[in-house]
């Protein structure tokens, strides 16, 4: 994937409170924040609490935010909000059938996923990742690698491999 530029300037300047659709907030310290590891910026924009849990559609963000961070997206994806501006952070509602997802799921017990436990990262993430991840080839995944390529308008062979994460009770990336 390419690099994402930040910005500096606040995509909710000049927006009237009654009307906004994202507020800024400071991110809180490490023992507070909840995130391994911790950002080096603390200042940040989140989807505002009217638009919980769901999100907000991608025409509230403000005009040309997006195209800054990701120019190829197709906003009219169907299911496609923001649940946050900086960092971006976007969902897609349906993005996968239930099917799809146990395909998905099923590849973990087959020859295509190569397991890795993912506190063998690092040291500095053993404490904090306690999930399993799986890699699989594109070629295994074509559904889930098109439709991706078809979100961001970055072609299969520029997209990293595909992983697939597994939490189980307790088990948590921080």
């Amino acid at each position: 994937l390419r690099a994402i530029p930040r910005t500096r300037s606040s995509p909710v300047a000049g927006a009237k409170k009654k009307k906004a659709h994202f507020e800024a907030y400071r991110i809180p310290d490490r023992e507070n924040a909840g995130i391994f590891p911790p950002p080096d910026r603390r200042d940040a924009v989140r989807v505002a609490k009217k638009h919980l849990p769901a999100g907000a559609a991608v025409g509230k963000a403000p005009p040309g935010f997006l195209d800054s961070f990701m120019p190829d997206l197709d906003a009219g994806f169907p299911g496609l909000r923001v649940l946050h501006l900086d960092p971006l952070v976007l969902t897609v509602d349906d993005f996968l059938s239930a099917e799809e997802c146990e395909a998905l799921k099923d590849l973990t017990h087959s020859d295509t996923a190569f397991k890795v436990q993912s506190a063998t990262f690092s040291q500095l993430t053993a404490s904090a990742r306690t999930s399993t991840t799986w890699y699989t080839y594109h070629t295994a995944v074509p559904t889930l690698v098109g439709r991706v390529a078809e979100l961001t308008g970055i072609g299969p062979d520029c997209l990293e491999e595909p992983q697939l994460v597994r939490y189980q009770l307790g088990q948590r990336f921080s």
